[in-house]
């Protein structure tokens, strides 16, 4: 990395060196013999959350309102099988097979076929918005944009920040940590 100490004294060196050998003050260009300085970028650590955490962040939705219903079968989705905002925002009715339980999905992200199962409580939250919550509508996308003209997401977007309002509405310490859907 460019802008670490190590690597601005080697190149220092290397270049006064280099300096040197130009002027005539060396007889022997060394600096091609200084070693360079490698860094290996160390990936990023993923955020973490706390079991408590999260539970604290499901139910902080309320499911009284029909925003709360999806907004908790979309934090659900996230949360409990790890679906990125992309897959959750263009889950269609075709991609739930209800006799199997299972979530059957083309990641968006990476195009791989993705078969999951449909857990009892995601299974019934998706329910409660579809009975209660969703506006009447012939978009294939489960979920819906929340004012009319009532349409499926219009971006990934939508997800991301329906979990990051959550994260702040249940109080949950973000600083320093990653706070979306994935």
């Amino acid at each position: 990395w460019k802008g670490h100490p190590i690597y601005q004294m080697i190149s220092m060196l290397r270049a006064f060196i280099k300096y040197a050998y130009d002027q005539k003050l060396l007889k022997v260009d060394f600096s091609e013999r200084i070693p360079k300085y490698r860094s290996v970028n160390q990936p990023k650590l993923p955020s973490t959350y706390s079991k408590e955490e999260i539970l604290r962040l499901i139910n902080s939705i309320d499911r009284a309102s029909s925003i709360g219903k999806r907004d908790y079968a979309v934090i659900l989705l996230a949360a409990r099988l790890g679906l990125r905002a992309s897959d959750v925002s263009r889950l269609k009715f075709e991609n739930i097979d209800w006799k199997t339980s299972q979530i059957e999905i083309t990641q968006v992200k990476t195009g791989k076929q993705l078969t999951l199962p449909l857990l009892a409580d995601v299974g019934n939250a998706i329910v409660d918005y579809l009975r209660f919550g969703r506006p009447s509508s012939e978009e294939a996308c489960i979920f819906l944009t929340e004012r009319p003209p009532y349409g499926r997401f219009p971006s990934s977007n939508v997800v991301t920040h329906i979990v990051q309002r959550a994260f702040k509405r249940a109080c949950i310490d973000i600083s320093e940590r990653k706070f979306g859907p994935h």
